[in-house]
């Protein structure tokens, strides 16, 4: 006999939805996620389930990101420090190109 689901759970807060090509949030999101997961984790002692989420009110972007820290290689405040300023100054950047594409390609349209 073949087992029946009779309830679906989970016990997680991730979530996705996506489109092509990608918007300005969702290539912000992205490119954030591929800097931590291929740069930063290199650098840094970070781990490997990060998560990023963004949220777009306006022309507003926020980004939300949950970092893992690998603790035991993480001998003062300082080297806690420099992976999310590291992080913050990439994904600002990354905001500001999103903002300014999204910007240029409704003056065309």
């Amino acid at each position: 006999m073949i087992d029946q689901v009779t309830q679906v759970v989970a016990n997680d807060t991730s979530f996705g939805c996506s489109h092509w090509p990608r918007s300005g949030l969702e290539n912000s999101v992205y490119e954030t996620a591929q800097f931590i997961n291929y740069k930063l984790i290199d650098q840094f002692p970070v781990g490997e389930d990060v998560k990023v989420m963004g949220c777009r009110n306006g022309n507003t972007i926020t980004l939300t990101v949950a970092m893992p820290f690998i603790a035991a290689k993480i001998s003062d405040p300082t080297e806690y420090e420099e992976p999310k300023l590291a992080r913050r100054r990439r994904s600002g950047n990354l905001r500001k190109s999103s903002t300014i594409a999204r910007s240029s390609s409704r003056s065309h349209g």
